[in-house]
């Protein structure tokens, strides 16, 4: 690639800069990633270089967190059932809690994702706000309506707060999924 395909500031550089390890690499703007992705954004933010991250965004977290809290917790408070339970029961209740357990680690390391500006996390978190929804309608007059109303407007919170456009632009990174890692 000559210097005249790589940019003015490339072009001032000599169109390389000497990375860790001896490595030559191109070098790029601040404008854009390592993969050539336009990086400007509208409000500014960038979570993963220290920027603001949208007010809706970091209320929809802190919705997922609770939530993540009450798995949790509900499958530690199963636990408690094991005591006097049958062996055949005391299978059921290990199963569910680790799925409980699962699914709370899975939705935390989505939202910790998020947190970080990545978009994968977007996925789990929007499937079980979607499921918590539809869980929540279905079950309206069947059992308490703080039951059922909870769990669906805390979905819709969520839902809005990490689909608003300033969120997405605030979680568009890719790459790697490493939030857990």
């Amino acid at each position: 690639m000559s210097d005249d395909d790589q940019g003015p500031a490339n072009a001032r550089s000599g169109g390389h800069e000497q990375g860790s390890g001896g490595n030559e690499r191109h070098s790029r703007g601040n404008d854009q990633d390592p993969r050539g992705n336009d990086q400007d954004r509208r409000d500014g933010a960038d979570p993963a270089r220290g920027g603001e991250r949208p007010a809706a965004l970091i209320i929809a977290l802190a919705v997922v967190a609770l939530q993540v809290l009450g798995l949790t917790v509900l499958a530690v408070a199963g636990l408690g059932g094991l005591v006097g339970t049958p062996a055949a029961g005391q299978i059921t209740i290990v199963t569910l809690a680790v799925v409980l357990l699962g699914l709370a680690f899975l939705i935390g390391a989505a939202a910790w994702a998020l947190w970080q500006g990545r978009r994968w996390g977007r996925g789990p978190v929007v499937t079980w706000q979607l499921l918590l929804l539809v869980i929540g309608v279905s079950r309206v007059g069947a059992d308490a309506w703080w039951a059922t109303v909870l769990p669906a407007v805390a979905a819709v919170v969520v839902l809005v707060g990490v689909l608003t456009p300033a969120s997405r632009r605030a979680t568009d990174r890719r790459g790697r999924p490493d939030a857990v890692l």
